[in-house]
C-alpha cells in the first residue's frame, strides 16, 4: 500500500513514503515512528516456491524487491499480465502487515 502526502498510514501498515526525502525518513527512523521492513525471501512464503524461481530469474529474490518493483515492467519480464503481479504485490503485503486494526 502507498499512501500520499497528507494522508494517514496507521500502526502496522506498510509504506514507501516516496514521497519523503532520505533525511526525513531518517528522522521518523530515529524517533521510532517508522521502521524498516526486514524483508525475507520470497521463496520463504507459503505457496511461493514455483513464483520465486520465476521472480528470482529476473533478479527479485526479497519481498521488498518484489514490492518496490514496476508491476508492468516485472509482468513483462516474465510473462504475466501486470496485473498478476499486483495481485501477488498484494498477497505480499497482506503476509507482512502485523495486525488487521480497524481504524475509524
Amino acid at each position: 500500500m502507498d499512501i500520499g502526502k497528507g494522508e494517514v498510514l496507521y500502526p502496522g501498515s506498510l509504506s514507501t513514503l516516496y514521497w519523503l526525502k532520505r533525511k526525513g525518513l531518517e528522522r521518523l527512523e530515529m524517533k521510532g515512528s517508522i521502521s524498516k521492513v526486514f524483508a525475507p525471501p520470497l521463496a520463504v512464503l507459503p505457496g511461493w516456491t514455483l513464483r520465486s524461481q520465476r521472480l528470482l530469474k529476473v533478479g527479485v529474490e526479497y519481498v521488498d524487491q518484489f514490492l518496490e518493483s514496476d508491476p508492468a515492467e516485472t509482468a513483462g519480464k516474465i510473462g504475466v499480465q501486470p496485473k498478476t503481479i499486483e495481485k501477488w504485490q498484494n498477497e505480499v503485503t497482506e503476509w507482512l502487515i502485523a495486525d488487521k486494526v480497524s481504524h475509524s
